[in-house]
């Protein structure tokens, strides 16, 4: 009886020897593509405010400023609104 509970706690910390390891491989994966992700969506804001301060400046002569801005906040809204959607309907594929 006690060689089968030595044998047990032998393969147990056997099996979570070999979890820890493949746990630390996945988190430093993990830890990778949250970093690449996090630079991404700076950069994508960056370049979404560029570009709408570049339409601001080229409607603003036309238009007037509160037009200006009235359509460059209705454009980044829909960009939004397409954005939440496109993240919603691939949660639901998710699950």
């Amino acid at each position: 009886m006690l060689r089968i509970f030595s044998q047990f706690a032998v393969k147990l910390a056997e099996l979570a020897e070999a979890e820890g390891r493949l746990a630390r491989r996945h988190a430093s994966k993990l830890a990778l593509v949250m970093a690449a992700m996090l630079l991404a969506a700076g950069l994508l804001l960056t370049a979404i405010l560029l570009l709408a301060s570049s339409l601001y400046y080229a409607l603003a002569p036309h238009l007037g400023q509160p037009a200006a801005l009235l359509v460059i906040g209705l454009i980044v809204l829909a960009l939004a609104g397409i954005a939440a959607a496109t993240a919603a309907r691939f949660h639901k594929e998710q699950q």
